[in-house]
């Protein structure tokens, strides 16, 4: 009979169990994630850092704002017309001018056969005939207007929408950059020569303040009634 007694009393090794290996290797693992994600949130820390020092220490430009454009629209006018009237009303018997012929001071205009006599319209300055308002054989009634005429040697412009934000801003002697829409290559200096006190409500459009900007020169381009856009030197 065999000897047993060796393999009865030698001592057993015993090995880690499958199920404390995991664990152990899971918490290796977890461990070596937390330390990676604690050095990344320190680093990204440290450049925010550096980054809000560097716009710290950048600079403070100042923007510089222009000034507000101070602009308008307006009509090109002579600065000497008028609309000539019938002072008794009657019948229009002989009209003796057309549109653009130049007239002058004293001259006949249209002749007008009244209840007793004859009146003769004459043009009160030397110009130019801008409208015909009547024909030959019109009835017309006292003050109606006939004929208008104006000086182009001089023109001006008449502004019609400075507001109540931009009167303020304006003063008599002011200059002012025209540029006419009709010539847009044109540019025209002129000066403000009146400014309303008094606000104009007109139908149709928004009350404004009439301010008239002499024109420097004349200029043989210009025309009554030519739109144009200003701009204010402030």
């Amino acid at each position: 009979m065999h000897d047993l007694s060796h393999v009865l009393t030698a001592p057993r090794r015993l090995g880690v169990p499958r199920s404390r290996r995991s664990l152990i290797i899971l918490g290796a693992t977890v461990l070596a994630l937390l330390i990676v994600v604690r050095l990344g949130l320190v680093l990204v820390r440290a450049g925010t850092a550096s980054s809000s020092a560097q716009v710290a220490a950048a600079p403070v430009q100042e923007i510089q704002v222009p000034p507000p454009l101070l602009s308008a629209h307006g009509v090109v006018q002579p600065v000497a017309r008028a609309n000539v009237a019938s002072l008794g009303g009657g019948s229009v018997i002989e009209l003796l001018v057309d549109v653009g012929q130049s007239v002058e001071k004293g001259q006949v205009l249209v002749r007008v056969a009244g209840a007793s006599a004859t009146e003769l319209v004459v043009a009160p300055w030397s110009g130019t005939v801008n409208a015909v308002m009547v024909h030959a054989g019109d009835s017309v009634a006292p003050g109606s207007t006939l004929v208008s005429i104006g000086d182009p040697s001089r023109y001006q412009v008449e502004t019609t929408d400075v507001d109540e934000y931009l009167v303020g801003r304006l003063r008599p002697m002011q200059t002012a950059t025209v540029t006419l829409d009709a010539l847009p290559d044109r540019t025209l200096r002129g000066t403000v020569s009146s400014i309303s006190p008094q606000v104009q409500a007109v139908q149709g459009a928004a009350p404004h303040y009439p301010t008239i900007i002499n024109l420097a020169g004349a200029a043989p381009d210009l025309r009554p009634g030519m739109t144009v856009h200003i701009v204010f030197d402030t």
